[in-house]
């Protein structure tokens, strides 16, 4: 990032296909990716692993006992 203004994205589709490129694509140190999976917690924890390994925050959605 050019400046110093911390970046927060929410991503949605994050653990796969398009979702999981754009996270990868806007990764960077600075910028801290909120990723959102409706289903798919497993792939949206490793593309969160993923981001995290390129400088920036990745944060997966907490778990929910409203659905399984």
């Amino acid at each position: 990032m050019t400046d110093s203004t911390r970046r927060t994205i929410l991503v949605t589709g994050a653990a796969s296909g398009i979702g999981a490129a754009v996270c990868r694509a806007l990764a960077s140190p600075g910028v801290a990716l909120l990723l959102h999976t409706r289903r798919n917690r497993d792939g949206v924890s490793r593309v969160a692993a993923e981001v995290r390994a390129s400088g920036a925050t990745g944060t997966p959605p907490p778990r929910s006992s409203a659905r399984p």
